[in-house]
């Protein structure tokens, strides 16, 4: 039986931020005559490695491609592989024969024990496991390489301003937003805040939290 062609190029990572390294990876799955589909993993997930929320995350995808691809999230699921990878397959809902999985083989990124329906994996990245499981078709991205991109997220996330020309200007004005961001000690939100002043000449005033107006005085998160 002849194999079933492809149609969909799906792309997963946390995007935290999004950079031109993932943009050259969409590129190629539109090159390669595929419709893209991004998954933005760790949906479920706020801490120092994936800082922002999955929805501004997403929008920053979207502003980069617009209607051009198809966007999706994913809950990180710490006691299922074959869970995560099923509601990943579930929302997208094409047959897993049209889809081919674009990675990026990095052998830092290798799991000394994957468990999939009883099945162990060892010493594999996740996504080969997934193939070998599953019978998904993967393919090693290549063109982030030929244009000679190698910073990751986290650099950016270090100093987003000394990377900025591996950003694009919808990234780069997400993150300078961002940064004015602080922590609410009452409700535990982060948030751009208020500037709200109490004298007459608008020359002395304070930042409260736009949700429950404390004054919010630290980028750091309250603990609680």
């Amino acid at each position: 039986m002849a194999e079933t062609k492809a149609k969909y190029g799906v792309f997963i990572g946390r995007f935290a931020p999004f950079h031109l390294g993932h943009a050259a990876v969409i590129d190629e799955i539109i090159a390669d005559g595929l419709i893209p589909y991004v998954i933005v993993g760790s949906a479920n997930v706020l801490d120092e490695r994936t800082p922002y929320s999955v929805d501004d995350r997403a929008s920053i995808v979207k502003a980069h491609y617009g209607t051009s691809i198809g966007i999706r999230h994913a809950d990180d699921n710490d006691y299922s592989w074959s869970k995560w990878w099923e509601s990943i397959v579930s929302s997208l809902g094409f047959p897993l024969e049209s889809i081919v999985l674009y990675v990026n083989a990095k052998p830092v990124d290798r799991i000394p024990e994957i468990s999939i329906d009883g099945v162990i994996y060892v010493n594999m990245q996740w996504w080969e496991a997934i193939e070998s499981h599953y019978g998904v078709r993967t393919k090693q991205q290549t063109w982030a390489a030929l244009r000679g991109i190698t910073v990751s997220a986290t650099d950016i996330r270090r100093d987003f301003r000394a990377q900025r020309h591996w950003l694009s200007k919808h990234t780069y004005r997400f993150l300078e937003w961002d940064e004015r961001k602080m922590w609410c000690p009452k409700c535990c939100t982060r948030s751009v805040p208020l500037l709200v002043h109490h004298d007459s000449d608008m020359r002395h005033g304070e930042l409260v939290c736009i949700d429950c107006d404390t004054i919010m005085i630290t980028k750091e998160r309250p603990n609680g």
